[in-house]
């Protein structure tokens, strides 16, 4: 079927359109979830004190790894119901990623110590001889971001030119560990992925527009089920304190966020979006993140709601040397001692 941008059209591809990304990017990874964490509960090995003290598991980024290759299928589907192709590539190219980004913050979940910090620390040990698993990490996940952005690029406003393809795939890399950074928290993560999932989603429905009409909004409705399905499925675990994310997650979702984003930019916006990134990520290097949220009051209420801790009870505790991911005990070198 071809997507027309006709109402009825667009009615009959949206409904079996909802349904895929409700399934495979939304169902499987909440199973996932519901089934996985109460057998990592029962592991002591799996077991570790977060920010508070209180008792949690690693592991819950096995939901977005999962996620990943739900998303992958997904797109086969999508395309063959006649979903815009900026749509279903980008799912796709997000599931791809996603795969790669969370084994990449696997392998630093399960191998990684806190001996290197920050982004300077893992390019310093590189200089030295050393690749760390951080530096594995930032490496893979950067030249799988740029191999996604090639995907994308001959649908994407920015075109398929290399420049736009080093642009976004920077940009993507960025945003990962971005996420990543922002990890130390329950539900912190999911909140800024939601932000920035949203924003994806404005982008798509825009750049659709004006081929697709109003169809476009129901195209992005269908991007926007796929992009929220597994943060949903890790919502209650993250922000109840039972399940970290760990670099396996975090990573998985800033990437698969970022290139959603990019996606659907134009030159000029896809240009702007990187260098708010690197400014970001560049900020946390000499500045805590939680210090700057937990001295913000509309910041911190934001950062608290949902979460078990009352808001404000964390404030002026300091940080614990224990982080909310597995190893990524990081916002920001000049900050909380557990930011890398």
């Amino acid at each position: 079927m071809a997507w027309k941008g006709a109402g009825e059209v667009a009615g009959a591809v949206l409904v079996p359109g909802l349904a895929v990304a409700a399934v495979l990017c939304g169902a499987v990874p909440w199973a996932v979830a519901c089934l996985f964490v109460p057998v990592l509960e029962s592991s002591p090995r799996a077991k570790a004190a977060n920010y508070r003290g209180a008792e949690a598991v690693h592991g819950l980024g096995a939901a977005w790894l999962v996620w990943g290759g739900c998303a992958l299928i997904a797109r086969w589907a999508l395309e063959d119901f006649g979903l815009p192709l900026l749509v279903s590539e980008t799912i796709g190219a997000c599931g791809a990623l996603g795969v790669a980004a969370s084994a990449f913050g696997l392998l630093d979940d399960t191998y990684g110590t806190r001996e290197v910090r920050g982004f300077s620390g893992h390019v310093r040990a590189l200089l030295a001889g050393r690749l760390t698993t951080g530096g594995l990490k930032l490496l893979g996940i950067g030249v799988a971001s740029l191999a996604a952005a090639r995907v994308v690029a001959d649908l994407a406003p920015w075109g398929g030119s290399w420049v736009g393809v080093l642009l976004a795939g920077s940009s993507v890399a960025l945003t990962a560990n971005l996420v990543n950074l922002v990890d130390v928290r329950p539900g912190r993560a999911l909140k800024v992925y939601l932000v920035l999932a949203a924003f994806a989603v404005a982008l798509a429905a825009a750049a659709l527009a004006g081929a697709y009409g109003t169809a476009a909004a129901s195209a992005a409705a269908v991007l926007a089920v796929a992009l929220i399905g597994p943060a949903a499925a890790s919502w209650r675990y993250d922000l109840g304190e039972r399940a970290m994310l760990g670099d396996a997650g975090a990573n998985a979702m800033g990437a698969a966020a970022g290139l959603a984003i990019v996606a659907a930019m134009p030159l000029a916006g896809l240009v702007a979006f990187g260098v708010v990134m690197l400014a970001l990520n560049l900020a946390s290097e000499r500045t805590s993140f939680s210090s700057v949220i937990d001295r913000t009051p509309l910041l911190a209420r934001l950062d608290a709601l949902g979460r078990t801790a009352r808001p404000g009870e964390d404030a002026g505790r300091g940080e614990r040397s224990t982080p909310s991911s597995r190893y990524d005990d990081h916002d920001g070198s000049g900050g909380d001692p557990r930011e890398v």
